[in-house]
Parts: structure tokens; C-alpha cells; sequence
């Protein structure tokens, strides 16, 4: 099904434009959950923590 005056290559961008715009949408999600938030804070403290137990 293409449009009238609409080729191939169009419809093709516009497919692939949809699938980007799905793909970054998951930041969304992480960004508005706390719960996210709160995991990704505490794997970041804990390899901060062996990074300073490495270094000294």
C-alpha cells in the first residue's frame, strides 16, 4: 500500500524514524522510575567502592 506520490524510500525513512523514536523511549521509562533510579545509584556507589579499595 504507498500512497500516490509517496515512493518506497519515503515510506522506508518513515519506518525507520518510527523504530529510533520506539528505541529511545526507554530512557523515558528510567527516567521517571524511582526505583530505576535508585538501582542504577546504588550500582554506581558499589563500583565507585571497589574502585577506591583498588586504588588504595
Amino acid at each position: 500500500m504507498v500512497a500516490e506520490g509517496v515512493g518506497p524510500s519515503v515510506e522506508a525513512a518513515a519506518v525507520v524514524a518510527l523504530r529510533l523514536k520506539a528505541a529511545t523511549s526507554w530512557w523515558d521509562v528510567v527516567n521517571e522510575s524511582p526505583a530505576w533510579q535508585d538501582r542504577i545509584f546504588h550500582v554506581l556507589a558499589a563500583l565507585y567502592g571497589i574502585v577506591a579499595v583498588v586504588a588504595l
